[in-house]
């Protein structure tokens, strides 16, 4: 499966322990993404950024996002993706449950909601740091 991890900063560090951090974090990234665990990272211009991950399960995803040596003054908000087939499929998928059960836009809303639920059940809030 492919996550979208959006990260920002909890907490600055001193300017000699930030350059340490930083050139740690640059290495994890490298290592992660020869691996294939990581497909793209990207920043965003008014701070902090993100990356797309590729990870069989949402344990396996929790483990790489704590391995970064600056998970603890990070905080990374999960998002399942979905593939544009997928994304079709979930919505006719929606769209069927719906038309079964009546006709409203409303439940059809509520079955897409239900589903995105299910799915960023198991990584949502798993990857605050303690306190975060």
């Amino acid at each position: 499966m492919r996550f979208l991890v959006e990260i920002s900063q909890l907490q600055r560090s001193s300017p000699e322990s930030f350059a340490e951090l930083a050139a740690r974090v640059k290495q994890w990234t490298r290592d992660n993404a020869d691996a294939g665990r990581i497909e793209i990272t990207y920043l965003f211009p008014e701070g902090g950024g993100g990356m797309i991950v590729n990870a069989d399960s949402a344990q396996e995803l929790h483990d790489l996002i704590q391995s970064n040596p600056a998970s603890a003054v990070l905080r990374q908000n999960v998002r399942v993706l979905l593939g544009v087939g997928q994304g079709e499929a979930v919505i006719a998928a929606a769209g069927a449950a719906a038309a079964a059960g009546g006709d409203s836009l409303e439940e059809l809303d509520q079955g897409l909601d239900s589903l995105a639920r299910r799915l960023g059940r198991s990584v949502g809030d798993s990857f605050r740091p303690p306190g975060g």
